[in-house]
C-alpha cells in the first residue's frame, strides 16, 4: 500500500491557514477611548519613571513617553496578540469544526409508545396548567410552550390524530394569553383522551 501524502500537504498548508486565522481573531485597532486608556496607563508610568530616575529634559521625558506609549499600544500588543491567535489558531479551528458537526448531527430521539407519547401530552397539559396559576400570564410564556407542544405534536404526528393536533394549533382567543392558554390546554387534554381510549 503506498503511504498517503495527505499529512505532507496538511503541513504544507498549515502555516497559511494558522496565520490566516490568527489574522481574522486579532484586533489590531480597538475603540479610540480603549486606545487612550492604553495610551495614558502606559505613557504616565513612563513620565514618572524617567522623572524619578533624575531626567532633567522635562518635554523630552514627555516625548520619550508618547513614544513608549505609542510602541506599546499600536505594535506590541497587535504583535503580542497575533502570536497568541497563532499558537491557539489550531485549537480554535478544531472547536469550530466540532460546533459545526454537533450542529450538523440530529438528535436521535428514542421511539415513544403510544402510552409513552400519552403520558408525554399530559407532562404538557401539567405544564400549562402550573403556566395558568401565574398571574398575569404572560404571552411570551405561553408562546414558549405552544412553541414545545406543537413541535412534539409534529414529531409524533404518526401516533397523534390529526384533528387533535389541528385544534390545538387553532386555539386561539385574543382577549387574553390566559384564555388562550386555556384552549390550548383542553385541546391537548383532548389529544391524551383520545390516546387513552385507542
Amino acid at each position: 500500500m503506498a503511504p498517503t501524502t495527505y499529512p505532507a500537504r496538511v503541513e504544507a498548508r498549515q502555516p497559511r491557514w494558522r496565520w490566516e486565522r490568527a489574522k481574522s481573531d486579532t484586533t489590531f485597532l480597538l475603540g479610540w477611548r480603549r486606545n487612550l486608556i492604553d495610551l495614558l496607563v502606559t505613557g504616565v508610568p513612563v513620565s514618572v519613571a524617567l522623572q524619578f530616575l533624575g531626567s532633567k529634559g522635562a518635554g523630552i521625558d514627555e516625548l520619550i513617553a508618547l513614544g513608549v506609549s505609542l510602541l506599546v499600544v499600536f505594535v506590541v500588543r497587535p504583535l503580542v496578540g497575533l502570536g497568541w491567535n497563532y499558537l491557539q489558531a489550531p485549537m480554535r479551528m478544531l472547536t469550530d469544526d466540532v460546533h459545526a458537526l454537533a450542529a450538523r448531527l440530529e438528535p436521535m430521539a428514542p421511539a415513544l409508545t403510544r402510552h409513552g407519547v400519552r403520558l408525554r401530552v399530559l407532562e404538557f397539559v401539567r405544564a400549562g396548567v402550573d403556566l395558568s396559576g401565574y398571574y398575569p400570564v404572560h404571552q411570551a410564556n405561553v408562546d414558549r410552550w405552544s412553541r414545545e407542544v406543537s413541535e412534539f405534536l409534529r414529531e409524533y404526528e404518526s401516533v397523534i390524530d390529526t384533528a387533535g393536533v389541528e385544534r390545538f394549533l387553532a386555539a386561539n382567543d385574543r382577549s387574553s394569553p390566559a384564555a388562550t392558554l386555556r384552549l390550548r390546554n383542553a385541546a391537548l387534554q383532548e389529544i391524551a383522551d383520545s390516546l387513552k381510549d385507542r
